[in-house]
């Protein structure tokens, strides 16, 4: 397998990516769509688990973020596929491996256990202009990656696509994302595609919306979360960085009220090696403190009012929220006459603020579960 310089704190995936690569070989699919909320490993794992593999199972890996200029996606998506063909151009094939192995080290990705804290979510509303792409750049995109085909002879080219609901977040984007699903579609034996999100409500309109240009394109599956096995490995780390004693059952109990989250259980675990006379319980508290921080829970919080909270509880417990008889409490709870017209209105408030969305079968479920853990031990 292609060798990677990776920091002793990421948690290898190899199965998981071989799994994905499995159902391309057996000629299942020919793209596959991830979902998880933001922080939970997907990035990580693309570029330092997938990408490794994908050369080992033969295929040519270009990766993506959408995100790394939200104007123009284009821009990026040009950017990418231009640095992989110009490496493979110059050198070749044959020293495929040696090129990606360059431009996975090139790709930033943060486990270090010195790194800055860093939690922050994409606003839902985001400030930028969405830029449509010219007819020329669409063109371009095109010819760069019927390039690629030619100089990887016989190696199928892999797209891994990060955060690709934000080509749902404008119709200035439709022309791109009909260019990229006609050079997959009409390619679908040399060009596959793993595509990876963090806003459940984005996929559902980009693949599941008749109208948009991904409708019906691939599946959504869920990204899995990890186990124990992660917080084995980040113990024994912890252990040989500190030389301290590593408490695994009690620590995968802060991992799972962490909502598994990769990202925040490594922060918590740095703070423990940083500051020996802090406890993994006051760890805890401190990481729930610069979540809610770093995330602006507070102002989202004071934007609910009593009728939001509600509603909120109802996602949490599965229960439905526009039975009479749950209508009728609430009216009764809250002083005020509760109505479906009402209810409503405050759910798609809530899912307008990716508190809420609403899954593949219509049933509602919590966006972000990093705000109800904040809400649970900071509001009383």
């Amino acid at each position: 397998m292609i060798s990677v310089n990776v920091d002793q704190w990421h948690f290898p995936r190899t199965d998981l990516a071989k799994h994905y690569f499995k159902s391309f070989e057996l000629g299942v699919s020919t793209r596959t769509v991830l979902f998880a909320p933001r922080k939970m490993g997907k990035t990580e794992f693309l570029i330092y688990d997938l990408m490794p593999v994908a050369i080992e199972y033969n295929y040519l890996p270009v990766y993506i973020n959408l995100w790394k200029n939200k104007e123009a996606p284009h821009e990026a998506i040009i950017e990418s596929l231009s640095v992989t063909l110009e490496s493979i151009t110059n050198k070749g094939m044959k020293y495929v491996k040696k090129t990606l192995q360059g431009i996975i080290s090139k790709l930033k990705i943060s486990t270090e256990f010195g790194a800055e804290f860093s939690t922050s979510l994409e606003p839902v509303i985001s400030s930028f202009d969405a830029i449509k792409a010219p007819s020329n750049q669409l063109t371009y995109i095109s010819k760069l990656i019927r390039e690629l085909i030619k100089q990887a002879e016989k190696t199928p080219l892999l797209l891994i696509i990060d955060e690709v609901q934000h080509l749902s977040v404008s119709k200035n984007f439709d022309p791109l994302t009909y260019n990229l699903r006609t050079m997959i579609d009409e390619n679908r034996n040399r060009v596959f595609a793993v595509l990876t999100g963090s806003s459940r409500s984005g996929l559902r309109k980009l693949f599941s919306d008749s109208k948009s240009p991904l409708y019906r394109f691939a599946d959504m599956e869920s990204f899995p979360v990890m186990g124990i096995e992660f917080v084995e490995h980040i113990g024994r780390v912890f252990k040989a960085v500190t030389g301290n004693v590593f408490d695994v059952k009690k620590s995968n109990r802060i991992f799972k009220k962490l909502n598994y989250n990769p990202d925040y259980f490594r922060t918590l675990v740095r703070i423990m090696a940083l500051h020996e006379e802090i406890d993994i319980n006051l760890a805890y508290k401190n990481v729930i403190d610069l979540i809610g921080h770093d995330n602006e829970y507070k102002a989202l919080f004071d934007k609910l009012n009593d009728l939001d909270l509600e509603l909120i509880k109802r996602v949490i417990g599965n229960q439905a929220v526009y039975s009479q008889n749950y209508m009728d409490k609430l009216s009764s709870k809250l002083g005020e006459i509760i109505s479906r017209g009402k209810i409503q209105s405050r759910i798609k408030r809530l899912e307008k603020i990716n508190v809420i969305t609403k899954n593949l079968h219509g049933d509602y479920l919590i966006e972000t579960p990093g705000f109800i853990e904040w809400i649970k031990k900071t509001q009383h």
